[in-house]
């Protein structure tokens, strides 16, 4: 009768797998949790066959029987999304986004990395000076070839506003320039040129005073100065005095001394002279004169020529 041999029974523990995820709820730099899972088991049956001569017996081990399943154990790893909002050199608002992915087998950790930016960025404000505008004026009480004085003014401010969209996945922003605002008004520069009239009096030919008058105007852009000469006269202009001679009147006399035939002796008189005044108006605007002449007057009496005839008596 052949001889057997029970067989035997082994179980094997099966180690529980560990398996890592990603816990979105905590930090990536937190302590892992470990939820252990619980080990499996194997059951190996080994059965023998009996050599029937010598007793030897020959064990068969069969395969492993899984007889119990054993359950993960999960190594939870943080993988809470870290976003960080910051101001880039730029002015750009950018949202960087740092999410993880676990390896379940290792579990390394792998970040990735995202930016987003805001629609807008920062505005950029410039500031540009305004020059003083220049402006000459008249100075009616310096003469006209006097040294210009200058009286600075003060610069003004234009602010432009450049605002700016921005592409929320590339960054690339866009902007657009403000019209210029002018936050500061500029006062002028005021350069004083002397316009102070020049009045010169002289008697002309025609005997007037005649008094020209020069004014001057200033061009406020150029500073141009253009005289306009006036001229005016006085209200009268020196008399003329005229004189004529006065004949000496003929007289004649009888002469007892000397005979009738005998030539007559003549004895000049002296002329007079009459002096005749003329006086002159004048068109104070356009010099028209209108004289006057006055009447005679004897400055200088004349003496009568005598004349004695031959007129002596017969005794």
């Amino acid at each position: 009768m052949a001889q057997t041999k029970a067989p035997t029974v082994e179980t094997r523990p099966v180690p529980s797998p560990v398996r890592y995820e990603g816990d979105t709820s905590r930090d990536k730099d937190s302590d892992p949790v470990r939820e252990e899972g619980t080990p499996g088991e194997d059951t190996i049956t080994t059965t023998y066959t009996v050599d029937p001569n010598t007793g030897a017996f020959t064990p068969t081990v069969g395969d492993p029987v899984r007889t119990k399943q054993p359950t993960d154990t999960v190594i939870k790893v943080g993988t809470k999304p870290r976003v960080e909002t910051t101001q880039d050199p730029e002015g750009r608002t950018v949202t960087t986004t740092t999410t993880y992915t676990v390896d379940p087998n290792t579990g390394t950790v792998t970040p990735t990395e995202t930016r987003t930016y805001g629609p807008t960025k920062a505005p950029t404000v410039e500031t540009r000076p305004v020059p003083s505008p220049v402006r000459y004026e008249g100075d009616t009480s310096r003469d006209k070839d006097s040294d210009p004085v200058r009286e600075e003014g003060t610069p003004g401010e234009d602010t432009i506003t450049t605002t700016y969209t921005v592409d929320p996945n590339t960054g690339a922003f866009t902007p657009t320039v403000g019209d210029p605002v002018r936050t500061k008004q500029p006062t002028d520069t005021v350069i004083k040129v002397g316009t102070k009239p020049r009045v010169e009096t002289t008697q002309d030919p025609e005997g007037r005073t005649v008094t020209t008058t020069t004014t001057y105007t200033v061009d406020p852009n150029t500073g141009t100065v253009t005289p306009t000469e006036t001229r005016t006269y006085g209200p009268t202009k020196a008399p003329t005095v005229e004189t004529r001679p006065v004949p000496s009147p003929v007289r004649y006399e009888g002469d007892t001394s000397r005979d009738k035939d005998s030539d007559p002796v003549r004895e000049e008189g002296t002329p007079g002279e009459d002096t005749i005044t003329t006086t002159y108006t004048v068109d104070p605007n356009t010099g028209a004169i209108t004289p006057t002449k006055g009447d005679p007057v004897r400055t200088k009496q004349t003496n009568r020529h005598s004349y004695q005839s031959r007129n002596k008596t017969k005794s």
